[in-house]
């Protein structure tokens, strides 16, 4: 990640009409994330939790989506993230469509994010109240995935998971369930 040397910190609002594409806004300074090579093992890993989400969702007939990056996820008035996926339920009418609010988000790893996710998302996603209760942190070079549960007393549980485990997942009030199989289904070592 990059940040620009000539910048002013600014708020989400100063930034988003200005903001460069696939960049994130960290302490009010904007983060390119565009210098950060996308593999073809992190789409592909991206891809297969979206299309797992969706058909976990569906099959249980929630009113959620599940989607790839793109909106933002306002942590406050200097913090804007880009998750990988994430799930969102019952949408806000109130929010602009390049926002969500999710109750679940994930992050691929990869070797030049992996400590920005690990710590500086990680700290941001739990310190929001009242919407994402799931970080999930896939790694598909140990094919391997941690998700850190925020409980309703704010507290954050952390389970890893491995091998031909399934992922547990909450979308609103209800759970979805991703096989670790589908996650890294097709990848090639």
């Amino acid at each position: 990640m990059s940040i620009l040397a000539h910048q002013l910190p600014m708020t989400v609002e100063q930034w988003e009409p200005i903001a460069t594409p696939r960049a994130e806004l960290l302490n009010g300074y904007e983060y390119d994330l565009r210098c950060q090579s996308t593999t073809v093992t992190h789409a592909n890993v991206c891809s297969n939790i979206v299309m797992a989400l969706r058909a976990s969702l569906r099959n249980r007939d929630l009113k959620c989506t599940a989607s790839t990056e793109g909106p933002l996820v306002r942590i406050n008035d200097n913090i804007a993230h880009i998750p990988d996926a994430w799930i969102e339920c019952e949408r806000d009418a109130g929010l602009p469509d390049t926002h969500i609010a999710p109750c679940t988000v994930v992050e691929v790893l990869s070797d030049s994010t992996r400590p920005y996710d690990n710590t500086t998302k990680l700290s941001s996603y739990m310190q929001l109240v009242g919407f994402i209760t799931d970080y999930l942190i896939v790694d598909p070079a140990n094919r391997s995935a941690v998700r850190h549960h925020k409980m309703a007393n704010n507290d954050v549980f952390t389970t890893q998971y491995s091998g031909d485990m399934s992922i547990d997942l909450q979308a609103g009030n209800h759970k979805v369930c991703i096989r670790m199989a589908d996650v890294f289904e097709g990848l090639i070592d």
